[in-house]
This record gives structure tokens, C-alpha cells and sequence, in this order.
């Protein structure tokens, strides 16, 4: 998801799958939270290729946002631990070359409470989650949307 830090509005989301190398077959208990397909990871390019691919959309979409790409974030520092982990394993540059923010532990401060999950954040600023908990792209549209908000009502 790529939301313009000028404007709040979302320019463009994307999404992609990567072929896994650890673990190739899908849990059941993973294709359950996330509701992907293993015939959709099996066809996936592998992980050099998929952050490449996601690295060229970043370029030429920030290109047209009205301030430079100033950060990324991710709802929790899970995702940014897994994609150094993962850029590391296999020697891939980070595709997204900005620092990162904790979103969720940015929304905790802001609205004065514990650290949570994004379903009960997304919940306490009036929104309903669309889509599936755990699928990137769905959890990503509600993470634009809560930042959205927070942003919104910052002095």
C-alpha cells in the first residue's frame, strides 16, 4: 500500500507472492489465517525476484507522490524483521531503502493504550476490518486506513 504522506490518499497497492524455500508446503493451519493457496505460492517467483519486482513497483510508484518516500511501516516489527531475515538469507538488497516505523506501537502512544492487534486497533477507531485478518494486502489497506485516521487527528 503507498499513501501519500501529503495528501493521506492511497496511490497504489500491491501485492505479491513468494515461492518459499524453508517450509514449501502450506500449513493447513497457515492457508486458514491467511487464505492463500499453495498452487498460488508453488507458480510464485522466488524471494530474490519477488523483492526485486516489489522494489521496481516502490521506485516508479513513489516517483509520482508529492513528497519523497520518507518511511515504510508494518503493524508490528514482524514483517521488518522477516524481510531483513529473509534479504540476508538469500543476498538481496532491502527493497524499500527508507527507515521504518512501528505503526502499531505508534498507534498504542497515540491513543494512550497497551500494544495491540491490528483487528482491535482497527475496531477502536470505528473502522470494520475488510477483508482477511493475515492476508498482506487486506491487512495493509486496514494498516493505511488506521494511520489514516491517526494521522487526520494529529495536531
Amino acid at each position: 500500500m503507498l499513501v501519500d504522506g501529503g495528501t493521506l490518499g492511497i496511490i497504489d497497492e500491491y501485492q505479491g507472492f513468494v515461492r518459499p524455500l524453508v517450509h514449501p508446503r502450506l500449513s493447513d493451519f497457515c492457508i486458514g489465517l491467511t487464505g492463500i493457496r499453495q498452487s498460488t505460492v508453488d507458480a510464485a517467483p522466488p524471494f530474490a525476484e519477488a523483492a526485486a519486482r516489489f522494489g521496481d513497483w516502490l521506485h516508479h510508484r513513489s516517483a509520482g507522490c508529492s513528497r519523497p518516500l520518507a518511511w515504510w511501516g508494518s503493524w508490528g516489527r514482524y514483517d521488518r524483521l522477516q524481510l531483513e531475515r529473509d534479504c540476508a538469507r538469500t543476498g538481496t538488497p532491502l527493497p524499500v531503502r527508507a527507515p521504518h516505523i512501528n505503526v502499531k506501537e505508534e498507534f498504542a502512544a497515540w491513543r494512550g493504550v497497551k500494544v495491540q492487534g491490528l483487528a482491535k486497533a482497527v475496531d477502536r477507531v470505528g473502522l470494520r476490518f475488510e477483508g482477511q485478518l493475515h492476508c498482506g494486502l487486506d491487512d495493509a489497506r486496514m494498516v493505511a486506513r488506521v494511520l489514516q485516521r491517526m494521522l487526520a487527528d494529529a495536531p
